[in-house]
């Protein structure tokens, strides 16, 4: 019997362990990178190559904002309000996981092509309260930096720049 894992939306999906061999090292590059995150490109390394946002959140505010009026005009607790939750959630689970893959595989690349990553060191929660705070939301720093540590098996500088 496999541990079933809870999603936001009352889905989920079973988890299963087992044992895998120790994983192979990438060969050495002997490449060093800086990266400083923005909003008009996500991040730029010290090399001067910029990476795009995708604003998966911003492109997806239309359907967003119809499922939302969908909700509004159902009657409270009726069985037709909770089918509009599901695809209200359904919307916001699909933005998170666009933007969890795009991070992933971002990441993935990074590790890839350098020995060693410098991050920028910022405090997102104090950002985040002001007026850019859903620019920053949408590009996914939390989550990228937050993910940082445990995703890039290379070693991480903090540096305040």
């Amino acid at each position: 019997d496999a541990p079933h894992q809870q999603e936001g939306r009352g889905s989920g999906s079973p988890s299963f362990a087992c044992v895998v061999d120790e994983p192979t090292p990438l060969p050495a590059t002997n490449k060093d990178v800086g990266i400083d995150v923005g909003l008009a490109s996500l991040i730029t390394t010290s090399t001067g190559e910029r990476i795009a946002h995708p604003r998966f959140y911003r492109k997806a505010q239309r359907r967003l904002r119809v499922a939302q009026r969908r909700v509004a005009r159902r009657t409270k607790g009726g069985k037709n309000r909770r089918k509009a939750i599901v695809m209200l959630q359904r919307q916001h689970e699909r933005i998170g996981n666009q933007r969890k893959d795009y991070l992933n595989k971002l990441a993935h690349d990074l590790v890839e092509q350098h020995d060693r990553i410098a991050l920028e060191d910022l405090t997102i929660t104090r950002m985040v309260r002001g007026n850019l705070a859903k620019s920053i939301l949408d590009a996914g720093w939390a989550t990228w930096f937050s993910d940082s540590r445990t995703r890039l098996q290379v070693p991480v500088v903090w540096s305040s720049w």
